[in-house]
């Protein structure tokens, strides 16, 4: 799309469209059942390695990603115990003549060859076969669309590594001589050199480098041993694309590095390296030097490598990340683990040195399993903080994780031939959604941890995956975070990438509204969110409704949304968003919804409920079949409130108290209704019941820039951010509501339940007005209707007015939440809230 389209002038009426033309005018708008968005049992208990794809699905990818619970008798608790797998595959019912039958370990299978012959295919998983524990699962189906994207992974259960011999991590032989020329040839990796080798240089003069440590168990160097490995692959690489022997000496200190044995600084994660998580990478960076400096290496020399990394990764899949070690014997890892309900640590873990694993392939019995777990991981799963399109928790600490398997991504695609790891359909999605959900410009995001590491990131992966993928969407993303030539993050990875791939021409998003219903998020922008004018210029929303709910790195915020004008954030959330910042945990510090002022809280190991939150509406029109341009999103986030009591640990609360969880288990619904209006404003309207009188509080939080004003008589909150003056209103039952500002430290403090979260404050962002809008009296039914309209100098803002307690008035814009009400046959957008909560994947005590 030529960027002359896509001025901001003209982004109201791309995105939304231009208003009919003069004459007949366009029908009203209603949103009903017909909004609906379907129930995807790819949803369900989705915190867990579950089925996929869903029995009776039709898939767009030729053979689908396959996967199943690690338990026959899933969704019931988990004991840590091992499984092994039969994994069949048949155009039969019958599941006879089988395409696929196959024994493995882990509970994912995908070297899968191409599926024809049929459209339909069936398959089933035994476990435990041959054993008196032998049980079968049932047979399942999907359905092969006729445009399903092909890609043939057989070749890939036995790639010719062996055959390939080393060097083949980036670079062989064979292409050894091409790769060295992109330093004359590409100004991208020509610079990624020139940065590499300025390090390299600094390295040969850092004081270890001359005497370099005999041993990891000393207090000195003090430098980080996973960052000397980092060093010692640094220069490396350097030496291999130069041949310059001032870099040779790198191999004598890499064979010293191997010589370490475990528990010592270097050692990964679980085994005392330094800087805990970080310390995995020394595995990759090993294992990396181990293949570059092969040829250079004798045979006692290279099995020292091996060893090294044979116990390094003995470490990482049998006692951390996929197995963990219990009497001396690994059993399964059931919380935290790849196969079922995967933590953080052993996530970035086993991305890190997921390398390790083309590297050992044909030297050890480990690294042939490494590989075959990591293969088929990373096709099938691909991450398990959100299998399909997202990443639960956020846009900060999401892509900080995404990175590192981005980088074996690229290992793995560049060294196997023909790979074609790019035809995975979750790298288009998750891109897409760290691109929507924190547009390039927004300084902070309030889902989930490292809050303000959204740019770093992008920078770190976005055109790595712009080559892998050929999405140029990408490569703009990138180039608007301030991307120039490569990223210095990974930077031999930059380097080859012209070799291997494509450049694709950088361009922006076509379509500005973005649905990821499988993990419960919606987007919607007047341009493209990786355009920096859009948040500069433009308008925004985006509303979280996860069926994982809020656990681990991410908040207990579901139905929670933020709006953007005009390069501001108008409403905040999650103070400072930082790691172990129990405020940011709470719902209280989010613009969603208090019930007896109670948060939501959820277990945090399993998934006892098989969806939390959803998104459960979508809607959209341009104005030209329509009177009103719009955006419209629902969400219900019923389930994400205590249901028992009890303690919910939320994660950052080991530093202070654990306050005992009130259950609410009278409160029936909670759907949310999001409109976006002519690219112009915003209505949200609440759907709230309970079986017996509640308090529901409307949260919202503005960070501190200026004054607030209230008007009692409207229910009106003005106030200014910058430039652009914003109102905000309440229209339903104005006179029963009670108003209040905490201000500062004390949205810290929940005046219902006593919850004091200041003395536990992280630095970063905290909101100065944090509005609690409440009504009065308990009730039994509640709605609030607002409206949010920024403005910015030069604009006039409309008058608005409360028609009725369902219908608003915007200037000449009528919009209505009740089609019985007598204002709903004036009005240009008339939504039913009954038909979307009559339909949901629960029912009140299931």
């Amino acid at each position: 799309m030529p960027l002359r389209a896509i001025l901001i002038i003209c982004l109201p009426l791309l995105i939304l469209g231009c208003e009919a033309a003069v004459g007949d005018a366009p029908p009203q708008v209603r949103i009903g059942s017909e909004a609906r968005v379907p129930d995807n049992p790819r949803s369900h208990y989705s915190r867990m390695v579950n089925w996929r794809p869903a029995d009776g699905e039709t898939v767009t990818l030729n053979p689908p990603r396959i996967s199943w619970p690690y338990w026959p008798e899933w969704p019931a608790p988990v004991q840590e115990v091992n499984h092994r797998f039969r994994f069949q595959l048949s155009s039969r019912a019958d599941l006879s003549e089988p395409l696929v039958d196959v024994a493995c370990d882990h509970n994912f299978y995908n070297t899968i060859p191409l599926l024809t012959g049929a459209r339909q295919w069936f398959w089933r998983v035994g476990y435990d076969v041959g054993t008196a524990d032998e049980q079968w699962g049932p047979v399942r189906s999907f359905t092969l669309a006729e445009d399903a994207k092909p890609w043939d992974r057989s070749p890939l259960a036995a790639p010719p590594l062996a055959e390939m011999g080393h060097p083949r991590v980036l670079f062989n032989a064979g292409n050894l001589a091409a790769i060295r020329e992109l330093a004359k040839t590409h100004p991208a990796s020509a610079e990624a050199l020139a940065l590499m080798q300025r390090q390299a240089n600094a390295i040969l003069r850092k004081p270890w480098w001359n005497d370099f440590p005999r041993t990891d168990t000393q207090p000195e160097p003090k430098q980080e041993f996973y960052t000397i490995a980092e060093d010692l692959a640094t220069v490396c690489f350097v030496w291999k694309m130069t041949g310059e022997p001032r870099y040779a000496g790198v191999k004598e200190r890499a064979l010293i590095l191997a010589s370490y044995p475990p528990r010592g600084r270097s050692s990964p994660q679980g085994l005392g390296g330094d800087g805990a998580e970080d310390a995995t990478q020394t595995n990759e960076f090993l294992a990396l030097l181990f293949d570059w400096l092969y040829q250079d290496l004798t045979e006692a020399e290279r099995q020292l490598m091996i060893t090294s990394l044979e116990w390094r990764v003995d470490q990482i899949m049998n006692n951390f990340a996929w197995r963990r070690r219990q009497g001396g014997k690994p059993l399964i890892r059931a919380n935290g683990g790849l196969s079922i309900h995967t933590g953080s640590h052993p996530y970035e873990a086993s991305m890190a040195q997921a390398v390790c694993g083309l590297v050992l392939y044909e030297h050890s019995e480990i690294g042939r399993q490494w590989y075959d777990l990591i293969i088929n991981y990373m096709i099938g799963i691909s991450s398990g903080h959100g299998f399909d399109e997202a990443w639960n928790e956020g846009p900060g600490y999401g892509p900080s994780k995404f990175k590192w398997f981005a980088n074996a991504s690229l290992y793995y695609d560049t060294t196997i031939p023909d790979a074609n790891l790019g035809r995975n359909p979750f790298y288009d999605r998750i891109g897409e959604f760290f691109s929507r959900i924190i547009p390039v410009g927004m300084p902070h995001n309030s889902w989930g941890n490292q809050a303000n590491a959204s740019r770093g990131n992008h920078l770190a992966t976005f055109r790595k995956m712009a080559h892998l993928t050929g999405n140029g969407r990408f490569l703009y993303n990138w180039q608007q975070y301030g991307g120039e030539q490569f990223s210095g993050f990974r930077p031999w990875i930059e380097y080859v990438l012209p070799h291997y791939y494509e450049s694709p021409a950088a361009e922006p998003e076509d379509d500005f509204v973005g649905l990821f219903p499988i993990d419960g998020w919606a987007m919607a922008a007047t341009g493209p969110p990786s355009d920096a004018r859009t948040f500069a210029e433009g308008l925004g929303v985006a509303l979280q409704s996860r069926p994982r709910g809020g656990y681990g790195h991410s908040f207990h915020s579901d139905n929670s949304f933020i709006l953007h004008a005009y390069g501001r954030m108008l409403n905040h959330g999650g103070g400072s968003s930082a790691n172990h910042d129990a405020f940011a945990y709470h719902t209280m510090s989010h613009n969603t919804i208090l019930v007896d002022g109670l948060g939501q809280a959820l277990p945090t190991a399993g998934q006892p409920e098989p969806v939390y939150a959803r998104i459960v509406g979508f809607a959209r029109g341009d104005g030209k079949d329509a009177r009103l341009p719009y955006v419209y999103f629902a969400g219900d986030a019923t389930r994400s409130y205590a249901r028992e009591p009890g303690k919910y640990a939320r994660w950052g609360l080991p530093l202070g108290p654990v306050y005992e969880q009130r259950a609410l288990p009278h409160l029936e619904r909670f759907v949310r209704h999001v409109l976006f209006v002519r690219g112009e404003y915003f209505i949200i309207f609440d759907d709230l019941a309970s079986s017996e009188p509640a308090t529901y509080t409307w949260l919202y939080h503005i960070l501190p820039e200026a004054g607030l004003k209230f008007t009692e008589a409207d229910f009106a909150i003005d106030y200014r951010l910058g430039d652009v003056d914003v109102r905000l209103q309440q229209v339903a039952r104005p006179r029963e509501l009670a108003f209040e500002d905490r201000r500062g430290l004390d949205a810290m403090v929940n005046p219902v339940t006593g919850e004091d979260y200041r003395e536990l404050r992280k630095e970063g962002p905290l909101a100065e007005h944090n509005l609690w809008i409440s009504n009065a009296r308990p009730a039994r039914q509640w709605q609030f209707l607002a409206v949010v309209y920024p403005t910015r100098p030069g604009m006039k803002r409309p008058p608005i007015e409360r028609v009725d307690d369902a219908t608003v008035r915007v200037g000449d814009d009528v919009i209505c939440f009740n089609p019985a009400s007598p204002a709903a046959a004036d009005a240009g957008i008339v939504i039913d809230p009954a038909a979307l909560r009559t339909w949901a994947p629960w029912s009140p005590g299931s």
